[in-house]
Order: C-alpha cells, then sequence, then structure tokens
C-alpha cells in the first residue's frame, strides 16, 4: 500500500507499508421467528398448539424443550408433546426453540407463557341428594371458583338443553314443566378462559302426583257383622310416607301394612248399618290420595217367630222338634250346645240321635244369621216313665179285692133296703 502526503506546498516521497490479506468467512446461523405462542399466553390442561419460523438454506434440525426438559424434534407446526406438557405443573413454562443447520451452526429463541391446570371448583349447596320438589322449579345455590371463570350452566336432560347462568338463581320453570316425574340428574358445568371443564351432579325427585290407594277388600256393600272385617289395599307411590283409614268419617287409624284388621273398637262404634270406610296415603311432599269403600253393617239379631217351648215326650219315643227364627239376611245355620244326644239340621229341626233316657236335660238352641248375630233359648225336655200294670207287684191282688168290697158294699145296701120295705108294709 503505497501512501502520499503533502506539506501544503509539495508532495513528500510517499511511503510504502505492507499489510498482509486476511481471508474473513462470514458465518449464518438459522433465524428462528416464533409467531405463537406469544409471550404470556394462558394455557389450560391440553397441549397448545404452536407456529415457528425457522430461516436457513442449510436447515437440518428443529426442536424444542418445555422447561428444559426433555428434547422433542419436530418437522411441522403442531402440538405440543401431550406427555410432556403433562409433566408440567402450573404456572409458568419456558419453551426454548432450537434450530441447526448443516454446518452446525444451532440458534435458539424462547417464550415463556402460563399454564393453567386447575379446573373450576364446584361445589352445590342445594339441592341436596334426593330432595323432593313439585310443580315449582327448586332454586339452586352453586358455589364456583376459577381464577380464570369463564361460563357457567346447567342441564336437567342429559344434556339435550344447557341453560346458562351467572348468578344462583331457580331452575328454568319451561325446561322444569316439561321434565316427567321421577328421578331426576342435575348438572352443573363450569370452564375458564383456557378451556379447563368441570361438571358435578345432584339426584334431585320431581313429584306432583297423588299416591294412589286401591282397595282390593272390602268390596262394595259386602255385609258384616258385630266382628270388626279385615282389608286389604295396594299403594303406588315411590315417595310414600304415611298410611290411615277413617269410618264414617271419624278418627284417622294409622296402618303401616297394606294388609289388616279394622280397629275392633273403632267398628263397634259404629251403628247398624251403611258404613263409610275411608282409606288415605301421604308422600313426603304431602301429597294426600284416598279412596272409599262403602259396606253394610248388620249386627241386628234374628228373633224367634215362636218362642221356644220346654218338650215332655215318653220313655222310648224319639224327640221330633221343629224351631222357627227370622232373620232380614236369612238364617244362616242352627247350634246346639249337646251333639251328643241330639242333632239340628238345616232347617232347624231338632231330635235326638241315640236313645233318651228317663229324666230331664236341658238344651241350649241358637238361630244364627250370616254375620255371627244370634238369638238363643234354653228348653227342659223331659222325658217320662211309661207306667206298666203288669209290672206293679200285687197289681191283680188289690184290683180283686177292690172289686169284691164294692160288690160286698152295694150287696150289704141292697139288702138294708129290702128289709127296711118289710118293716114298714108291717
Amino acid at each position: 500500500m503505497q501512501l502520499s502526503s503533502f506539506d501544503g506546498l509539495k508532495e513528500i516521497s510517499p511511503i510504502i507499508i505492507s499489510i498482509p490479506l486476511i481471508n474473513i468467512k462470514r458465518v449464518i446461523i438459522p433465524n428462528i421467528i416464533i409467531n405463537t405462542p406469544t409471550p404470556n399466553l394462558l394455557c389450560g390442561i391440553n397441549a397448545p398448539t404452536f407456529d415457528v419460523t425457522v430461516n436457513d438454506p442449510n436447515l437440518e434440525e428443529k426442536w424444542y424443550s418445555l422447561n428444559n426438559g426433555q428434547n422433542i424434534t419436530y418437522t411441522t407446526n403442531f402440538q405440543f408433546d401431550e406427555t410432556e406438557w403433562e409433566k408440567i405443573g402450573n404456572g409458568t413454562v419456558l419453551i426454548k426453540f432450537y434450530a441447526k443447520d448443516k454446518a452446525g451452526n444451532i440458534n435458539s429463541s424462547e417464550v415463556i407463557i402460563r399454564k393453567d391446570a386447575y379446573i373450576p371448583s364446584i361445589m352445590i349447596n342445594s339441592p341436596l341428594e334426593n330432595d323432593l320438589f313439585e310443580d315449582i322449579a327448586p332454586f339452586f345455590n352453586v358455589e364456583i371458583i376459577d381464577s380464570n371463570l369463564d361460563k357457567m350452566w346447567y342441564t336437567i336432560d342429559d344434556g339435550l338443553t344447557n341453560v346458562t347462568f351467572t348468578t344462583n338463581n331457580s331452575i328454568d320453570q319451561i325446561l322444569w314443566n316439561l321434565i316427567d316425574d321421577g328421578i331426576i340428574i342435575l348438572t352443573f358445568y363450569a370452564n375458564d378462559t383456557v378451556g379447563n371443564i368441570n361438571f358435578r351432579t345432584v339426584n334431585i325427585i320431581k313429584d306432583t302426583t297423588l299416591p294412589v290407594v286401591n282397595i282390593i277388600f272390602p268390596s262394595t256393600n259386602d255385609v258384616f257383622g258385630a266382628e270388626a272385617p279385615n282389608f286389604v289395599i295396594s299403594i303406588i307411590e315411590p315417595n310414600l310416607n304415611l298410611t290411615w283409614y277413617t269410618l264414617n268419617n271419624g278418627r284417622k287409624y294409622p296402618i303401616t301394612n297394606i294388609t289388616g284388621a279394622i280397629d275392633q273398637e273403632a267398628w263397634s262404634a259404629c251403628g247398624n248399618g251403611t258404613v263409610t270406610i275411608h282409606f288415605y296415603a301421604n308422600d313426603t311432599l304431602n301429597h294426600i290420595g284416598f279412596t272409599e269403600v262403602i259396606v253394610q253393617k248388620e249386627i241386628i239379631s234374628p228373633v224367634w217367630n215362636l218362642i221356644p217351648q220346654n218338650q215332655v215326650i215318653e220313655f222310648g219315643d224319639d224327640l221330633y222338634y221343629e224351631l222357627d227364627a227370622y232373620d232380614l239376611s236369612g238364617i244362616d245355620y242352627w247350634w246346639i250346645n249337646d251333639t251328643l244326644i241330639y242333632n239340628i239340621d238345616t232347617s232347624g229341626i231338632v231330635t235326638n240321635i241315640i236313645p233318651l233316657s228317663a229324666g230331664q236335660k236341658w238344651l241350649e238352641i241358637r238361630a244364627y244369621d250370616p254375620f255371627g248375630n244370634y238369638c238363643n233359648a234354653l228348653i227342659k225336655i223331659t222325658i217320662e216313665a211309661r207306667i206298666n200294670p203288669s209290672g206293679i207287684p200285687g197289681y191283680n191282688v188289690f184290683l180283686i179285692t177292690g172289686v169284691v168290697s164294692i160288690i160286698s158294699i152295694i150287696y150289704y145296701l141292697e139288702k138294708k133296703k129290702e128289709e127296711l120295705k118289710v118293716f114298714f108294709t108291717f
């Protein structure tokens, strides 16, 4: 290299300087541009996608790491590895993208984002499990906590209809009206801004119908006597609470079984004639269903058309005595207290079944109607001994003596009469 200088008037002799030539090579590293995710991006539990531009004519390999973890090689923009993402807890995530060219030049670029790994917290304060409700849609109270809460909603028809809400309120009345009675699954949902979603369910019961009470026995106009009748009923009610009955709209008599007997004291208090029996059932919401049956009570006893009389028969004869009684419902059967000696048939005829011995016997007789009412009588049966002349010792001697005595007296009187005639003749 030659350098010249001037002193202002003339050129000074040139100075020659020798500088060695240096071969300078320019190094080009891969250029990395992170398009997404952007700094401080909030992501959820699902791995986010990424979009990275890498410029290098001799690019050989690309990879990334999450929080300086395992290196994940990629070829195209896609989604971060789900397994690696799941290893990351809640909080910030350092993402580093790397690129290497064929000359071994490596470059990296990084971005810090946030991970929200928490799903919304949902607590159902009301309604409670198996709570019962009627026609009016129930009120709900839920507590939902999430720092990035986005939306809340519920469903009562398995997701066919989702109702969004912002504050505690009542279930949509129109939707409630469309749901049939029975168990309803009420599900509350909440999600946050990164798509984390959570839900909680509670089973509630809708009951708008009355219990159905069926009377199997007794039937209408069945007739009963002084003894209280039995009953058999059926009740259709999934939420049954209490059951009871009344007689002629009187006192309530609780029952715990669908079969049993009417209270005897209550039945006895009912007079002769019609008795109305009501059977009731209520559910836990106090819906009351009932049904009734009208029966007849027959407590008037049969009466004797002819009052039974004492009987006298001779020894060796048989007893045959016909009774006569009346009842509005008819005589159902006859009864006697001594069936070893006597018999009474369905017509009320009393006879002896073995020979009768002499003496007196008492016999109780009853006439029953179909309901256990009866009239009774007590009769005395006398069996008199038959007198047998040849059976009395000395009977013939006494008879002859008597006849002779009578003849002697007559003869004596006739003789006296003749003597008196002779006397007066003279």
